[in-house]
């Protein structure tokens, strides 16, 4: 298996770059250390690679023209807030619930993996836990569960936790990011988001597939 100290910075890199409001600073310094670029599955998904190109060029871009910041904080509220509803939502029970409703049946079955972890969101947040940047951090949690096993020995642990992963994306995101990506393909103005879906699906369906090696 890929490092997965590796995985794990990327996917943190990827759920803090869907921050609503993201510094001039935070996006130059990704773009200087070329972040992205560094992707653990880079070599081997073609829509990481093309993900990784995608966000490249809208860096380059911003540091000709930093008025691309404020196109991209548009892109974010047509596709991810949007009125009277985003273009893109960010809830997977949109896309799998059949009358495309949250909080329901889907919702409660991501809470449940949380749970198994000792994990919950606060309900002060306003969000349901089927939202893509909970799902994306519980995907680093797993992660550093495993880290934390192999480090003290316990391997039988260590697989359970890769096993979880693998579960967990296969069960409650590989059934609905492919839809939210081909709408985000459509409906995204910004090669900053495009790019950014592509590196997720990208990722997701490499997990999906995660091995062990200890």
């Amino acid at each position: 298996m890929t490092e997965c100290k590796h995985i794990w910075t990327f996917f943190s890199v990827l759920t803090a770059a869907f921050e609503e409001e993201i510094s001039f600073s935070t996006l130059t310094r990704w773009a200087e250390t070329g972040i992205f670029e560094a992707s653990p599955f880079g070599q081997t998904d073609r829509y990481i690679c093309q993900g990784v190109k995608q966000m490249k060029f809208w860096l380059e871009d911003l540091q000709r023209d930093p008025g691309q910041l404020e196109r991209l904080r548009q892109d974010y509220l047509q596709l991810f807030i949007g009125t009277p509803k985003p273009l893109a939502p960010f809830w997977g029970s949109v896309y799998m619930d059949e009358d495309k409703l949250m909080f329901q049946q889907k919702t409660a079955e991501v809470g449940r993996w949380y749970r198994k972890y000792g994990l919950a969101v606060r309900q002060d947040k306003g969000m349901p836990e089927d939202y893509l940047v909970y799902e994306l951090c519980f995907v680093l949690a797993l992660l550093e569960a495993y880290q934390s096993a192999v480090k003290v020995g316990e391997e039988k642990k260590a697989e359970e936790h890769i096993r979880n992963i693998r579960d967990f994306v296969n069960e409650q995101m590989m059934p609905w990011i492919p839809l939210w990506r081909e709408d985000l393909m459509l409906y995204g103005r910004t090669e900053y988001y495009r790019g950014l879906c592509n590196m997720v699906y990208g990722s997701v369906r490499c997990l999906s597939q995660l091995e062990v090696e200890l």
